[in-house]
């Protein structure tokens, strides 16, 4: 999955996300999951790099983990 693909995915369900300290590695939180202090992953390097699979499952875990925080946060946006 290309490090774009899963920044747009993460902004869509509410999280923010911005650039970490090195290279292509960023964090994401969610400002309204009070429980969750955030993650993250290494976007590679160059443009628009593809993000390891394993990365890729992290995010699906604090996806499944917050799933009815997140549900919430989306009803209201509705």
């Amino acid at each position: 999955m290309k490090c774009s693909t899963l920044e747009s995915i993460l902004a869509s369900l509410g999280f923010k996300v911005r650039r970490g300290s090195r290279g292509g590695h960023r964090v994401y939180t969610h400002p309204h999951i009070k429980e969750f202090h955030g993650n993250g992953f290494d976007g590679g390097h160059g443009a628009d790099s593809q993000v390891k699979q394993s990365y890729v499952l992290g995010v699906i875990r604090v996806i499944k983990l917050y799933k009815t925080e997140l549900e919430k946060f989306m009803e209201k946006l509705e």
